[in-house]
């Protein structure tokens, strides 16, 4: 039976409607409202519920130490190549907390000092205990040997003295370590003599960020120690209340805008934020930046793939070191560019530590040029293990999954002023290798993956089901409108009495072939054109 014209008008009025409101709802009201509820809850608001999380981080980062154990260094020390063992992991909980917070509310900023807190737990170090012993380079011994006749030749007759009375006439610069001496408890310098080169030295050591002072005169060096459990300079970061864009981007480190320690503007400035809170709707192309104040330097991780993490689509951003030779970018890094730039996949950390000949890379020389590799021996770079990576969800600012892995390494060379050094090798040795990582469980993924994905798969289903359904109902309602309804039945033209009885009549005769008796049944013979036009009368 035909519907009304003006049913399938309003029909056709209510799917406009619906494909229009699918249209605005959900490409241009719904983002506006999700991207305010972001805001709103991303930005560091006093007393808000981000700002307690990123203040105290409510769970511990893995922390693993890997320790390169040199099992020749007797040939080491003859000009061979480094044989070594790795040794780990030793596994740490950290603890980021922020403290001495202050709020600068007219320029949208906040201040802190961050800490890190380490906590050894050996059921994690696979066996482990920290009391094993190793033979390692006595990084404080190597490091002002080298520094001394890399930057200040002049004053090696000085160092050499130095050296022979803090450390007893040595004869190689390896010893053998209990490893959490190493790590955290320290290894004591003896500055008890009053010569003057000793002295000197030993005044030095006041200002080095990796010395404890036990008393008078001993000091304790640990590549760990002085940083646990202490707070870092001052940092200056934005809040993102005014900007949501800024959110924990660095604005100062220590009072300073900038840093001084690099001959171009472009390497001094702090760029990215603090490590622990990244701004949402980020892009693939701005990549991750992070400045990390123990390597000075921010560094950039690029995007790579995309990728899933717990049932939730992201972003995997990946760093690599790059090549400071033939990047004019980075020469600014370098000692003296560009013949002065470490080789691919090096980085190049004595202007950060006071002239210290310290190299970082990729564990296992990953990612490195070839011939830092072939000089030493043990070594077996594998990306799975190696790589640097973070899984990233651009929209919400939350990376679920990251491991941030660094080696650090020194620079061994021979020094003819020093005897028992003077038959080294020069090249790149490998000291020890760390990974902070966080991989997020269900308490926290689920707040992404309920509190933002699904709310965007049912906006995705209700834009589309709107817009399909207005677009088909609406195409339906226009077709009828426009070519008319395939339902409707024809209209019986009026005619006239007599000739409609004469049409009737000659449509009841059958065919002369066939007896118009046969067969029939009563209610059939009487069927009369009577009957036919009262049936047609009532139609």
């Amino acid at each position: 039976m035909r519907l009304p014209d003006r049913d399938w008008k309003k029909t056709l009025g209510w799917c406009v409607g619906l494909f229009i409101f699918g249209i605005i709802f959900g490409w241009v009201l719904f983002p506006s409202l999700l991207k305010k509820a972001i805001r709103s809850q991303t930005a560091l608001k006093p007393n808000s519920r981000i700002r307690g999380m990123w203040s105290n981080i409510p769970f511990p980062l893995d922390f693993r130490v890997y320790l390169f154990n040199v099992t020749n260094p007797n040939e080491v020390m003859q000009g061979r190549k480094p044989k070594l063992q790795e040794v780990g992991p030793y596994f740490f909980q950290e603890r980021k907390t922020k403290i001495n917070m202050v709020d600068h509310d007219d320029v949208d900023m906040v201040s802190f000092n961050a800490v890190d807190t380490f906590h050894f737990d050996q059921s994690k170090s696979e066996g482990l205990t920290g009391d094993e012993i190793i033979m390692f380079p006595h990084i404080f011994l190597l490091a002002m040997a080298v520094s001394v006749a890399r930057d200040k030749a002049p004053m090696l007759p000085m160092v050499k003295e130095a050296i022979n009375i803090i450390f007893h006439e040595p004869k190689t610069v390896f010893f053998p370590v209990r490893v959490m001496d190493l790590l955290f408890d320290g290894i004591g310098i003896d500055c008890t003599s009053e010569e003057f080169a000793a002295k000197a030295v030993c005044t030095a050591l006041e200002t080095e960020p990796s010395i404890d002072k036990y008393n008078d005169t001993t000091y304790l060096f640990s590549i760990f120690g002085p940083k646990n459990a202490t707070p870092t300079k001052t940092f200056t970061v934005y809040r993102g209340i005014k900007n949501i864009h800024d959110l924990g981007r660095v604005v100062m480190y220590d009072g300073e805008e900038e840093m001084d320690l690099y001959d171009d503007e472009h390497c001094n400035q702090y760029k990215g934020t603090e490590g622990t809170i990244f701004p949402p709707f980020m892009t693939k192309d701005q990549g991750v930046w992070a400045y990390t104040p123990d390597i000075c330097r921010s560094m950039p991780a690029t995007y790579e793939r995309p990728s899933s993490y717990a049932g939730i689509k992201t972003s995997r951003f990946s760093l690599s070191f790059g090549d400071h030779k033939k990047d004019e970018s980075l020469h600014c890094y370098c000692r003296d560019p560009p013949d002065g730039c470490p080789p691919y996949g090096i980085v190049d950390f004595s202007l950060c530590l006071n002239g210290a000949p310290m190299l970082g890379s990729m564990p296992h020389f990953y990612d490195t040029d070839p011939a830092v590799q072939q000089k030493v021996l043990g070594l077996h770079p594998d990306p799975e293990k190696h790589k640097i990576f973070l899984e990233f969800e651009l929209f919400s600012g939350s990376p679920l999954a990251a491991a941030k892995r660094m080696q650090f390494n020194i620079q061994f060379m021979p020094i003819p002023e020093i005897e028992f050094m003077s038959r080294l090798d020069e090249y790149i040795h490998p000291l020890f290798w760390v990974e902070e990582s966080v991989y997020l469980n269900k308490t926290f993924t689920n707040q992404v993956k309920y509190g933002l994905m699904l709310v965007k798969k049912i906006n995705w289903l209700i834009r589309w089901v709107c817009v399909l359904i207005g677009l088909c109902g609406g195409g339906t309602a226009g077709y009828v409108l426009t070519k008319g309804n395939p339902t409707a039945t024809t209209m019986v033209t009026p005619v006239d009495e007599d000739e409609k009885k004469g049409k009737t009549t000659a449509n009841l005769q059958l065919p002369p072939a066939q007896n118009p008796g046969a067969g029939l049944s009563n209610f059939q013979k009487n069927i009369t054109v009577s009957t036919i036009e009262n049936q047609i009368e009532r139609y």
